[in-house]
């Protein structure tokens, strides 16, 4: 039987991350596909950086994740909206568990 979605930890998690720069116009977007550990969050902080201000970073996790992973998620990643990133994390049904 399936456990519940607030019943996996972090690093069960699949998450997904598209990461656009804007400093030469809009170009291809870096997309990210993995499990939402912490060595995956800095990497996608780091890939967030180097798009610059006026950027943006969107990550999805699955539909259902416990809010307090959310929270984590989003104090992670809130050091780069103060960067001049424009910072999104949400829940999406595309986002599954692996």
């Amino acid at each position: 039987m399936m456990a519940a979605m607030n019943d996996f930890h972090e690093d069960e998690l699949s998450l997904f991350a598209s990461i656009v720069t804007l400093a030469d116009g809009p170009g291809p977007a870096l997309r990210r596909v993995g499990l939402l550990t912490p060595y995956m969050l800095e990497t996608i902080a780091e890939d967030a950086l180097r798009a610059g201000p006026g950027g943006s970073i969107a990550v999805a996790v699955p539909s259902g994740t416990d809010g307090a992973v959310l929270a984590r998620v989003r104090r992670r990643l809130a050091a780069l909206s103060r960067r001049g990133l424009r910072v999104e994390v949400c829940e999406s049904a595309g986002a599954e568990h692996p």
